[in-house]
Protein backbone atom coordinates (compact mmCIF):
# COMPACT_ATOMS: atom_id res chain seq x y z
CA UNK A 1 0.00 0.00 0.00
CA UNK A 2 1.32 3.57 -0.91
CA UNK A 3 0.65 5.61 2.11
CA UNK A 4 1.78 8.63 -0.01
CA UNK A 5 -1.73 8.84 -1.65
CA UNK A 6 -4.99 10.52 -0.80
CA UNK A 7 -5.52 9.53 3.37
CA UNK A 8 -8.94 9.42 2.29
CA UNK A 9 -8.22 6.33 -0.43
CA UNK A 10 -6.36 4.31 2.35
CA UNK A 11 -8.59 4.78 5.40
CA UNK A 12 -10.91 3.04 2.78
CA UNK A 13 -8.74 0.31 1.65
CA UNK A 14 -8.01 -0.14 5.23
CA UNK A 15 -11.41 -0.50 6.16
CA UNK A 16 -12.63 -2.87 2.99
CA UNK A 17 -9.91 -5.26 4.17
CA UNK A 18 -11.17 -4.97 7.89
CA UNK A 19 -14.79 -6.06 6.81
CA UNK A 20 -13.44 -8.46 4.28
CA UNK A 21 -11.32 -10.50 7.49
CA UNK A 22 -14.45 -9.71 9.57
CA UNK A 23 -17.05 -11.27 7.51
CA UNK A 24 -14.11 -14.44 6.79
CA UNK A 25 -13.51 -15.14 10.47
CA UNK A 26 -16.98 -14.15 11.51
CA UNK A 27 -16.47 -11.22 13.25
CA UNK A 28 -18.48 -7.68 13.69
CA UNK A 29 -15.91 -4.99 12.22
CA UNK A 30 -16.75 -1.85 13.34
CA UNK A 31 -15.14 1.48 11.54
CA UNK A 32 -14.50 4.65 13.79
CA UNK A 33 -12.49 7.49 12.71
CA UNK A 34 -10.77 9.46 15.47
CA UNK A 35 -8.77 11.37 13.48
CA UNK A 36 -11.01 14.86 13.77
CA UNK A 37 -11.28 14.48 17.21
CA UNK A 38 -6.79 13.59 18.24
CA UNK A 39 -5.63 18.05 18.45
CA UNK A 40 -9.19 18.32 20.60
CA UNK A 41 -8.04 15.14 22.54
CA UNK A 42 -4.33 16.57 22.58
CA UNK A 43 -5.91 20.03 24.16
CA UNK A 44 -7.57 18.37 26.86
CA UNK A 45 -5.04 16.02 27.89
CA UNK A 46 -2.22 19.00 28.45
CA UNK A 47 -5.44 21.21 30.18
CA UNK A 48 -5.99 18.77 32.71
CA UNK A 49 -2.27 17.77 32.98
CA UNK A 50 -2.48 14.34 31.59
CA UNK A 51 0.64 12.52 31.01
CA UNK A 52 1.56 12.61 27.23
CA UNK A 53 4.40 9.78 25.87
CA UNK A 54 6.18 11.28 23.25
CA UNK A 55 6.17 7.84 21.43
CA UNK A 56 3.62 5.17 20.85
CA UNK A 57 5.87 2.98 23.15
CA UNK A 58 6.90 -0.22 20.42
CA UNK A 59 10.62 -0.79 20.40
CA UNK A 60 10.82 1.01 16.93
CA UNK A 61 9.44 4.26 17.88
CA UNK A 62 11.44 3.63 21.22
CA UNK A 63 14.63 3.56 19.14
CA UNK A 64 13.61 6.45 17.03
CA UNK A 65 13.19 8.84 20.49
CA UNK A 66 16.50 7.46 21.72
CA UNK A 67 18.26 8.16 18.22
CA UNK A 68 16.66 11.67 17.71
CA UNK A 69 18.27 12.50 21.21
CA UNK A 70 21.63 11.19 20.58
CA UNK A 71 21.52 13.52 17.37
CA UNK A 72 20.50 16.47 19.17
CA UNK A 73 23.32 15.76 21.51
CA UNK A 74 25.60 15.49 19.45
CA UNK A 75 24.98 18.20 17.07
CA UNK A 76 24.84 20.64 20.45
CA UNK A 77 28.30 18.98 21.07
CA UNK A 78 29.75 19.88 17.67
CA UNK A 79 28.05 23.85 17.46
CA UNK A 80 29.53 24.13 20.99
CA UNK A 81 33.19 22.67 19.86
CA UNK A 82 33.48 25.32 16.75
Amino acid sequence: MDLSQNIKAVQERIAAAARAAGERYGVAFLYRDFRPLFQEGQQFARDHGFYMQKYCGCIFSEEERYMAARRKKKAAQSKNNE
